[in-house]
């Protein structure tokens, strides 16, 4: 990447610093988020999405989050370091994944 193209992916007028977007300080462990932070990358405030919301969340050890559907939109999960299991919830029925 040259120096004019790398100055124009910075200059993007949509582009979120992951630094920048604070942790949800509205998440309540009486609604399922035990002990987790998530930040809300992606999202119709952040950048004008209107169907997509990508974010961040870190689980400390003993962190969770309630067994839910997202009952209109997919989701995905990457892993980047540690273990734990999930549960999904689908159309075929309840199941998990080790990680």
């Amino acid at each position: 990447m040259n120096p004019d193209q790398a100055a124009a992916v910075h200059a993007h007028p949509q582009e979120v610093q992951i630094g920048d977007v604070r942790a949800d300080p509205n998440l309540r462990g009486d609604e399922g988020w035990i002990n987790m932070d998530v930040q809300r990358i992606v999202t119709r405030n952040t950048v004008g999405s209107q169907q997509t919301v990508f974010g961040i969340t870190t689980f400390p050890p003993g962190a969770r989050h309630d067994i839910h559907s997202h009952q209109h939109a997919e989701e995905v999960e990457y892993l980047i370091e540690g273990a734990g299991i999930a549960h999904a919830v689908s159309s075929a029925g309840q199941g998990h994944r080790r990680w």
